[in-house]
């Protein structure tokens, strides 16, 4: 299943559980670990092609940026230039 069928089905799940009234706790956490491995998965892509490239990818938004020494902080977290502007002013 992709990643916007896992929010697509969570959604319902959450909708569903609301009109009925039942409590749906199990189905809902059992999508958000659904959810969470295709991150898992994105995030695992994402390292192979930064290896293979001279780019990492922000973890914030996904954009591709060259790798930049900015801080430790942000170095470890991948945070594109776009992020650190708008989180910086």
């Amino acid at each position: 299943m992709t990643l916007k069928r896992n929010y697509e089905a969570l959604g319902r799940a959450v909708y569903e559980s609301r009109k009925q009234g039942i409590d749906s706790t199990e189905e809902i956490d059992d999508i958000i670990i659904l959810i969470n491995e295709k991150y898992d998965e994105l995030d695992e892509v994402n390292e192979q092609l930064s290896k293979m490239s001279n780019k990492t990818f922000c973890t914030r938004c996904g954009e591709p940026n060259q790798k930049l020494q900015v801080s430790a902080a942000s170095a470890e977290k991948n945070w594109c230039t776009k992020y650190l502007r708008m989180i910086l002013m």
